[in-house]
């Protein structure tokens, strides 16, 4: 039996944050949040471990592009998340999928499940 893939939801809208967890939880995956700030998802990264983090660009107050870095350097995929166009030209050197808010659930889903399709040889 396969396991469960644990995500890791960092978002600060919390109508987002909830209808992203579950639409994840109704694909079978463990969600890890959602979480509100930085520091509490340094808490459940470091605590419990995660195979792949969403993570809103937008937050109200921080910016987490640096705990995107650390997840990122632990060879765990990233998802980012955001409002703005200019995202797309932040260098990321090809370590994170993006998508554009609003988001669908297919969209999403999508994303998430490349992640951890397996690589070509």
């Amino acid at each position: 039996m396969a396991s469960v893939r644990r995500v890791l939801i960092l978002e600060d809208e919390s109508g987002l944050a909830t209808r992203i967890a579950d639409c994840l939880e109704d694909a079978g995956y463990d969600v890890a949040g959602p979480v509100r700030n930085v520091l509490e998802a340094k808490r459940v990264v470091g605590l419990d471990g995660v195979d792949c983090a969403v993570i809103s660009a937008d937050l109200a107050n921080e910016n987490p592009m640096s705990l995107a870095h650390e997840i990122a350097k632990q060879r765990v995929p990233v998802l980012i998340l955001s409002q703005s166009a200019s995202l797309r030209a932040a260098d990321s050197g090809g370590r994170y999928r993006r998508l554009m808010k609003p988001i669908s659930p297919r969209q999403l889903l999508s994303e998430i499940d490349a992640m951890f399709a397996p690589k070509a040889a």
